[in-house]
């Protein structure tokens, strides 16, 4: 029985990995990540690095793979020469507005869902389940609409990031993987809560959140990453130079012809890439535990 309380390495076992064609299996499995893991980060590694060559490096036949030079005031060359800081600012703004919205919209609508389950629940579920089956581009009706003067009313999202933080309120995906994990919260903990004199939204806010962390940090880091890379909808409604985004900018550059040179668009792009990485870095273990979501519960 002790030989079974080794420590096991994933789904195979430690005393499984002892048998041969277990081995080949586990290193095959092995290699096959690795070489999916170079394809996805070897471009990035390329972008960084080549961005902070020096010039006739970076132009250099055949190219350099390990640089020879490091320039890394590139990079305050062109946070100053393209004011990076304010299409930065910009897509930071719109990212936490639609993090915010996101959790406490599709969270709220998870929790009808999951505890209170008002009448016509089975026909709100059918709702949702059918949203998710129409193509992205449906949504691009609302979001031109939204760029529309109204009669009477006179409203106008145009060069307005309300737009943006609104249509974070409702998403069917989000809002299913909410009441998946509600679902798996004990029970007793809210009947508790509710003898306390605890009200729905304060059941909502100081219980049933804070034992929701790992599903709030995955499907914020599922929205931040969905608003960074946003580029359709900003270039169709905001059109004032002072509230365009990194997306808009990296676009514009490279469709009007600029005089910015090829390793400083790099060093750009490169910019536009750290937040994502840093944000992936601080909560990958979220992400990890966020997948298991609805999977076990005990």
């Amino acid at each position: 029985m002790k030989a079974f309380a080794k420590k096991s390495n994933g789904i195979i076992s430690s005393i499984e990995l002892k048998n041969r064609k277990t081995q080949i299996l586990y290193w095959c499995m092995f290699l096959i990540c690795l070489v999916l893991a170079l394809i996805c980060f070897l471009p990035v590694i390329w972008i960084m690095f080549s961005s902070l060559k020096d010039i006739s490096e970076f132009y250099s036949s055949p190219p350099t793979i390990i640089p020879k030079t490091f320039q890394p005031e590139k990079i305050l060359i062109a946070w100053k020469q393209l004011k990076l800081g304010s299409y930065l600012r910009n897509t930071l703004i719109i990212a936490a507005g639609r993090i915010i919205f996101c959790i406490v919209g599709t969270g709220l609508a998870g929790y009808v869902l999951s505890r209170l389950k008002p009448k016509g629940t089975g026909g709100m579920m059918r709702i949702l389940l059918w949203s998710m089956m129409l193509p992205g581009s449906v949504s691009l009706v609302a979001g031109y609409l939204q760029a529309v003067d109204f009669p009477y009313l006179h409203i106008n999202f145009t060069n307005n990031f309300t737009y943006f933080w609104l249509g974070a309120l409702g998403n069917a995906y989000y809002t299913l993987l909410f009441k998946s994990f509600f679902d798996s919260i004990s029970e007793s903990l809210v009947e508790a809560a509710k003898i306390d004199g605890c009200q729905e939204l304060g059941i909502f806010f100081k219980i049933i959140m804070p034992l929701s962390i790992p599903i709030v940090v995955v499907i914020g880091i599922f929205t931040f990453n969905d608003s960074w890379s946003d580029f359709l909808m900003p270039y169709l409604l905001l059109k004032d130079e002072s509230l365009k985004t990194i997306s808009q900018l990296i676009f514009s550059i490279k469709m009007s012809g600029s005089q910015v040179s090829q390793d400083i668009y790099l060093v750009m792009v490169m910019m536009s890439m750290i937040p994502p990485l840093i944000i992936f870095l601080i909560f990958n273990k979220h992400i990890m535990n966020g997948i298991n979501i609805g999977g076990v519960k005990g």
